[in-house]
């Protein structure tokens, strides 16, 4: 695999700063603040593809770059009449193995069935959330008095999602590793220890 920088993207925004100083007193002093908005489109990926995913990320064409895309969490099976349930929704549809989620037992995390057919699939997969800040803004101030001068600086960003794989590991009914303390007094037998 040859890595190249061939995507086209597209950015566009405003920028706003405002900024005010008194310069006229023995003690002189400005303050400044500053946003900006964020608009994001990938034109094209240049390799032909409409679509790239790697992990948790996905990038589609004609909308912003590296969105969060995975499946969307539906709860935790239960009980055993809920995982039934489930099973008999994919009986229903035809679903060859008649598991909704193949492997689930009473314990497990369940998502939705997007496509409709039955099963938990990769084609159930969404774009989850955004990323990218859709404003991102400042504040600072700055004084002088004789010779010696104080600067605060503080920055923020609004209209975001991230994700904490710290967090989702301790919250997790997957996998091995350390757990939360509610997640292993849940009484769910599937938890791992």
């Amino acid at each position: 695999t040859v890595t190249m920088n061939a995507a086209e993207m597209e950015n566009s925004g405003l920028e706003f700063s405002l900024t005010y100083r008194n310069n006229k007193r023995p003690i002189k002093w400005e303050v400044s603040a500053n946003a900006s908005t964020l608009k994001n489109k990938v034109n094209s990926l240049g390799f032909g593809d409409d679509y790239y995913l790697t992990g948790d990320y996905m990038t589609y064409v004609g909308e912003e770059l590296g969105q969060f895309y995975g499946y969307r969490y539906w709860g935790i099976i239960e009980t055993e009449d809920q995982l039934n349930y489930l099973n008999s929704l994919a009986q229903d549809a035809g679903v060859e193995s008649g598991q909704y989620q193949v492997g689930a037992r009473v314990g497990d995390c369940v998502y939705h069935d997007l496509n409709g057919d039955g099963q938990i699939t990769t084609d159930d997969r969404e774009v989850l959330e955004s990323g990218m800040p859709k404003v991102n803004f400042g504040l600072s101030a700055r004084c002088e008095w004789k010779g010696f001068d104080l600067s605060v600086s503080t920055f923020g960003a609004l209209g975001y999602h991230v994700t904490d794989h710290i967090y989702n590991t301790l919250t997790s009914c997957y996998g091995p590793g350390n757990k939360d303390p509610k997640v292993m007094k849940s009484g769910y037998p599937n938890v791992y220890y």
